[in-house]
């Protein structure tokens, strides 16, 4: 699994841990904790214990990925560092790119529409057969809802890919996840969905789909 994220990597964390409690709370003794608690906070700047963190759990992080471009820069071999690892050039049943975003705008039509275009492309090439790519999508508290706003279905569909379902997200369910804006200021979704797209002729069935997972 692929998870791509802009500047946080808290969401690694709580996803992490998700896998090993499920969808209930962490025990006592990890929510209590402030060191551990200190680890998986980027605002107190303990960037590098969580990155620490995430190799531990089995992850790598590298940085200057671009989604649009999955295949060159995340498999370059120039990637250094003790968090980069060694990843070799392999596809993925799932791609998570959660609250995507080029500019500070609520919606640049250049800039964020060539960011998803890309990333539709981009992403196609690297699913296995029947892998899907999760985009996490907010709504605002107008009512309008990203997905809708920045034409992500019909820019799906130009790129081959199938939008599958749209089902809920919520980020107190991850509790180690500190979710935060462009700028790095905290920052609480509302009503995010996550949308699942697969490639228009890969071997992906709603029948055999776990939908629980």
């Amino acid at each position: 699994m692929m998870r791509a994220f802009k500047r946080s990597f808290s969401i690694i964390i709580g996803t992490s841990y998700m896998r090993k409690w499920g969808l209930g709370k962490p025990p006592p003794s990890w929510n209590s904790n402030p060191k551990k608690r200190q680890f998986l906070n980027e605002s107190v700047r303990k960037l590098d214990p969580t990155l620490d963190e995430i190799i531990e759990r089995g992850g790598f992080c590298r940085f200057g990925v671009d989604a649009r471009n999955l295949e060159a820069t995340l498999f370059n071999k120039e990637h250094v560092g003790k968090w980069c690892g060694k990843i070799p050039s392999t596809k993925f049943d799932r791609i998570i790119f959660p609250f995507p975003r080029s500019s500070l705008s609520r919606f640049d039509r250049r800039d964020d529409t060539d960011l998803m275009r890309g990333t539709f492309r981009s992403s196609s090439k690297l699913l296995n057969p029947t892998g899907e790519l999760h985009i996490i999508m907010h709504t605002s508290r107008q009512g309008v809802a990203q997905f809708d706003l920045w034409s992500i279905r019909d820019l799906a569909e130009e790129e081959n890919l199938v939008w599958r379902a749209s089902l809920p997200f919520d980020p107190k369910k991850m509790p180690a996840y500190n979710p935060k804006d462009v700028t790095g200021t905290p920052w609480r979704p509302y009503e995010p969905r996550v949308h699942v797209f697969t490639p228009k002729y890969s071997g992906w069935r709603p029948e055999t789909r776990a939908w629980r997972h």
